[in-house]
């Protein structure tokens, strides 16, 4: 993925992309909260459990995990000099980025 992304334009429209979505998301979670009865666990339960919000969440875990990681990436190049230590904070990046979706994801699923 990261060598679709060496362009500098296809790196801000991918963050500014995956950015508006995050916030749509926020947004979305927000007004839900506002607007439902969050009175009983099973009223919280049943809106975390439903099929569409477990989709839009795992859709937004994944952006927030490709953002991170291209974050990392432009971190890395501009102050990390060193090419073995900017490929180590590079994979150190990755892999948290996937731990934390997979996490993510066993939990909402789960």
């Amino acid at each position: 993925m990261m060598n679709i992304l060496k362009s500098g334009s296809n790196q801000w429209i991918f963050q500014r992309l995956s950015n508006a979505c995050i916030v749509a998301y926020s947004a979305c979670l927000i007004c839900l909260l506002c607007t439902v009865d969050l009175s009983s666990f099973s009223a919280v339960s049943n809106l975390f459990h439903s099929t569409w919000f477990k989709v839009i969440t795992s859709l937004c875990v994944v952006f927030f995990a490709f953002n991170s990681v291209l974050a990392g990436w432009q971190i890395a190049g501009d102050y990390v000099k060193q090419k073995t230590l900017n490929k180590l904070f590079n994979m150190i990046c990755m892999i948290a980025s996937a731990v934390s979706v997979v996490i993510i994801l066993a939990t909402l699923w789960g």
